[in-house]
């Protein structure tokens, strides 16, 4: 399951029309020890998934689970951005970043 979901964030995220997305991964702290890792293209982003809890809803039914997930978009830093500290916090907020790029991405159905 987290294959085929992967597989599909992947493609839905370097097929967008548009897309600024140059790599898409699965994240393994890519970014803590950036000057050790393999050179990645940029912009990327890195799908991370929580622990998945399986249950039953009923005795006897099929199992189901709730997936979560989070997307790391990393990015060059040129530091020339217009956007102040607290804007940067909530990328959706400030116009002149990578992630206004990005914004269609929350409303692209990938399911």
């Amino acid at each position: 399951m987290r294959q085929q979901l992967y597989d599909t964030i992947r493609q839905t995220l370097l097929r967008m029309p548009g897309t600024p997305v140059r790599h898409v991964d699965i994240w393994n702290h890519n970014v803590e020890f950036i000057e050790q890792e393999e050179p990645f293209p940029m912009p990327a982003v890195f799908v991370e998934f929580a622990p998945i809890e399986w249950r039953y809803l009923k005795p006897g039914d099929n199992m189901h689970a709730t997936a979560q997930l989070a997307l790391h978009v990393v990015t060059q830093w040129d530091n020339t951005t217009q956007c102040t500290p607290t804007q940067l916090q909530t990328p959706e907020n400030c116009e002149d970043t990578p992630f206004k790029q990005l914004k269609e991405i929350n409303s692209t159905v990938i399911y």
